[in-house]
């Protein structure tokens, strides 16, 4: 009879080369050095993708356009990605890239797409506060991307892709950690954070006036990666303890979500 010993030394070693010519999870660069790789990894040689924030195709410049069946659009050519024009299951993959800039959903003068941020205004915004908003300031910069996502889940098909753009923020003096919030809410809407992409910047951030700096200046930028309707054991990838939140959970409004999640 041959031992359990033996048996594991006659396994056959998982076939493969030894290679350090990988996809990692953090680079310094442009997006349109980094986003080729994304979508290899993640989205596969001829899929139907909407890149519904088009913009100048930044993204693109380095993929050729025989790699996927691309459906280009954004607000300027007067496609709101949550009013987006195709059918339900539709799309493999969905690229989204809004503004997430708060400055940019303001309704008042200090709209954050003038002066120094012109630039950050023609690349991602038609120069008008978004429709549609019930919340402000930061909080209508997620609310843009939870409206935007259920859009996504509509045309994507089951187990297709979501690749969000995002970055983190200081609002009125309170840190907002914007990817960890979207990750949050897209698990209630059944999306798998799958992977996640760090993007540094290759110059450095400067501010006009400076009295006494409170919070580390944002010089990076991320990629969500997320997938639809995923098995079940994916679905519990955000794990929640319950038996430890439970008073404290009451205490700040938690409540609902945990007992959700528990279920």
């Amino acid at each position: 009879m041959i031992t359990a010993d033996i048996k594991k030394k006659k396994r056959k070693s998982p076939r493969g080369e030894k290679t350090t010519d990988l996809i990692f999870t953090s680079y310094v660069g442009e997006n349109s050095e980094v986003f080729p790789q994304i979508i290899e990894l993640h989205v596969p040689l001829g899929s139907k993708v909407a890149d519904v924030t088009y913009g100048k195709g930044v993204f693109w410049k380095k993929i050729p356009s025989t790699n996927y069946i691309l459906f280009a659009s954004d607000v300027k050519t007067g496609t709101d990605c949550r009013r987006l024009p195709y059918r339900n299951a539709e799309m493999d993959c969905v690229v989204l890239d809004p503004p997430y800039m708060e400055g940019l959903f303001r309704e008042d003068d200090s709209f954050a797409g003038k002066g120094t941020h012109e630039s950050f205004q023609d690349h991602y915004s038609n120069g008008e506060r978004p429709k549609d908003l019930s919340k402000k300031w930061h909080d209508a910069v997620l609310e843009f991307y939870v409206q935007a996502a259920l859009e996504a889940k509509r045309v994507l098909r089951k187990n297709g892709i979501l690749i969000v753009k995002c970055q983190d923020e200081v609002c009125a003096g309170v840190q907002r950690l914007t990817h960890i919030e979207i990750i949050l809410n897209l698990f209630f809407l059944d999306f798998y954070a799958k992977d996640l992409f760090v993007i540094t910047r290759t110059n450095k951030a400067g501010v006009s006036r400076m009295i006494k700096q409170l919070h580390a200046r944002k010089n990076h930028s991320y990629f969500l990666i997320f997938e639809k309707e995923p098995t079940e054991s994916k679905r519990k990838s955000i794990g929640i303890m319950p038996h430890l939140l439970n008073d404290q959970a009451i205490q700040m409004d938690l409540f609902q979500m945990v007992a959700s999640v528990a279920k």
